[in-house]
This record gives structure tokens, sequence and C-alpha cells, in this order.
């Protein structure tokens, strides 16, 4: 706007430092102004335009409640192959009943089903 009416008056000197004295009156009167304003702090001058607080009192908001995700966090940890065969190695094997061999039970006997074979042949 200054620039359309400087290049409007470019051509009458006279007009143009009439404009030139209304700038200075009008400057002055900015510097007035801003010399008033220029105490007020950064944060306030914000507070005044947007209407809001930088720096409230009193925090309403809070962290939001933890959600847990679904299929994760199982509490179970991955043994090792070490660590299977340790306990695997630990506990008591199973004895047949019928022949007192440790690796199989008195369904899966040797011994008892080759009686039964003999038996019934």
């Amino acid at each position: 706007m200054l620039d359309q009416c400087l290049s409007s008056l470019s051509n009458d000197d006279k007009k143009l430092e009439e404009f030139m004295q209304k700038l200075e009156v009008f400057m002055t009167d900015i510097g007035e102004q801003g010399s008033d304003e220029s105490s007020v702090t950064k944060e306030a001058h914000i507070d005044k335009l947007y209407g809001a607080t930088t720096n409230p009192e009193v925090v309403d908001v809070e962290n939001p409640p933890m959600v847990k995700n679904k299929g994760s966090g199982t509490g179970k940890r991955l043994k090792s192959a070490l660590e299977k065969a340790t306990i695997q190695g630990n506990k008591q094997s199973r004895s047949c009943k019928t022949c007192g061999v440790k690796g199989h039970n008195s369904r899966k006997c040797l011994t008892l089903l080759n009686n039964s074979k003999v038996q019934s042949a």
C-alpha cells in the first residue's frame, strides 16, 4: 500500500511532501504507543492476542491410562535347549509295573505282549 501511494505521488512534489509529514506524525504516534507496550512481556502479549495463558497455575491434563496390548507379555520366557535338557534329565522316568524296566509302561511292555502271543498261539 505504501508503494502504491509513493508511486502515485511521485509526480507531485507538494502532495508527496504532505504525505511524508503525515507519515512522520503517524510514526511518532506509533512510537509513543509502542513505548507503553515495550514493558509488556512476550508471554503477556501472546496471552492478550490469543486469550490463553502460557503458564497455567493448575494443569488439567493427566497421563492416559496404560493399555495392555493383546497377545503381548505372556509372562513366560523362552527356555534354551540346554535348560530344557537339564529339566528333562532331572525328571524321574516311569518304569513298567510288569517287568520293572524304565522307558515304557505296562501297555507297551514287550514281555507282556510276547507272553500274550505265545499263549494265543
